[in-house]
């Protein structure tokens, strides 16, 4: 961890959001998963070579289409959770 604003990163790095972080890694199944902060952004990074914009079943994987919903939804819900820990859709002046 680097920062040069030290209560940012006491906000951000809490048990909390790194409890939320690393279900992001699992939901994804993925061994790496980094997340930066600059200039009142948050750039998270998932190292996977699946195309996450593909939402249709492939036809040789073995899944199913209510396996891949449900693993998509699994995604979603693990980046609304840090979404909502942060509070990044809210102005709380920092």
């Amino acid at each position: 961890v680097y920062s040069t604003d030290q209560i940012a990163a006491r906000y951000i790095l809490t048990t909390a959001f790194i409890r939320r972080f690393d279900d992001m890694r699992i939901a994804f199944n993925v061994k790496s998963l980094k997340c930066s902060f600059r200039n009142n952004r948050m750039l998270v990074a998932i190292s996977t070579n699946k195309d996450m914009f593909n939402l249709m079943p492939e036809a040789f994987s073995g899944k199913t289409a209510k396996d891949k919903c449900l693993r998509t939804v699994r995604e979603v819900s693990s980046i609304i959770s840090i979404v909502e820990q942060l509070k990044l859709d809210q102005n709380i002046g920092m």
